[in-house]
């Protein structure tokens, strides 16, 4: 039995630069040994996508075909603009929806889920923040991590806060920490 060939696309709206058309593979994630190989293994399945950049001016004639696609693109230029301009994105999201009802742009769907796309935009901007800071915390406690090992090694405490980044404060209250631990076995 023969199936359709799937295709697989992906509708960029970001702020990084992105070509209007542009072929991804899932394979350019993998971690390699070889080209070819990962972990020492064929790459056993693969994914392209096409990913179509629909950022206001960008593939003008796909998104003039479908309009709940051209009112997605005006409603999400509208939000960027409008924090461009300074508005906090709860501001922007609500401004943005009001306008388009008014100018009936997507008016249907913003009308019966206009509360749901504001939270949901919020919700993808607390990720987004979530993530950075939890990137941040893994940087430090990594760092700390370091200079547990550098003051282990007998390090002066002025070199490992300059090697890692860390306050001086820092690495003396992990110096003290480790004192104390040291007393505590030593009984």
């Amino acid at each position: 039995m023969k199936i359709p060939k799937p295709q697989f696309f992906v509708l960029y709206n970001g702020k990084e630069e992105c070509d209007d058309i542009q072929t991804m593979k899932l394979s350019d994630a993998f971690e390699s040994i070889a080209p070819g190989e990962v972990f020492g293994a064929e790459i056993s399945l693969e994914l392209t996508l096409t990913v179509l950049n629909i950022n206001k001016g960008h593939n003008t004639e796909l998104i003039g075909k479908s309009d709940i696609l051209s009112g997605y693109v005006e409603f999400s230029d509208r939000v960027t603009c409008y924090q461009e301009e300074g508005s906090e994105l709860p501001e922007a999201i609500t401004r943005a929806v009001r306008e388009c009802i008014d100018e009936g742009i997507l008016k249907d769907y913003l009308l019966k889920h206009g509360s749901e796309v504001h939270n949901m935009l919020i919700q993808e901007w607390n990720t987004e923040t979530f993530a950075e800071v939890r990137a941040k915390e893994a940087a430090h406690q990594n760092s700390l991590e370091n200079a547990r090992r550098m003051l282990a090694h007998n390090l002066s405490p002025t070199l490992v806060a300059e090697c890692t980044g860390l306050t001086e404060a820092e690495v003396s209250g992990l110096q003290q920490q480790m004192d104390a631990h040291k007393s505590i076995k030593a009984m």
